[in-house]
């Protein structure tokens, strides 16, 4: 083998593994294109997947499967970690929260997120604490 070799079924364009010789500008190029190609199809594919996550979590699916969050059902049907599973579940709650600007949570508040200035630190405006981001590369936050 000489360092390229063929796609996948669904590529067009040579691949690199690696190896001794380097892709020329053409085939940079083109790994370049399908890369972007299939970015925009994980994109639409996670869009769609964040979608059917927050109605089943709205519809409390996970609870009818014995779960006690939708966290915690993700993490066991998907096979990932929780911490994983929570960011998931938090990104499709927003995603739908968005979609939908006048739905509200729970509580009867907005279920959008609050939009604050770039760079503010603090506690967000519902109170909870918000983790500190550190002043640069190994300075203490």
């Amino acid at each position: 083998m000489t360092g390229r070799r063929a796609s996948t079924e669904r590529g067009t364009g040579p691949v690199h593994d690696g190896s001794a010789e380097p892709l020329g500008p053409e085939a940079r190029r083109e790994l370049g294109d399908e890369i972007e190609r299939f970015a925009a199809l994980l994109g639409e594919e996670k869009r769609e997947l964040l979608e059917k996550l927050a109605v089943f979590d709205r519809l409390r699916g996970w609870e009818r499967a014995g779960y006690r969050s939708c966290a915690d059902w993700l993490a066991a049907s998907a096979a990932m970690d929780l911490p994983t599973a929570r960011a998931q579940v938090q990104a499709a709650r927003i995603l739908a929260a968005v979609s939908r600007p006048d739905a509200k949570d729970r509580s009867g508040r907005s279920a959008a997120p609050e939009r604050r200035p770039s760079g503010s630190r603090g506690p967000v405006p519902d109170g909870s604490a918000e983790p500190r981001r550190g002043r640069g590369r190994g300075t203490p936050a």
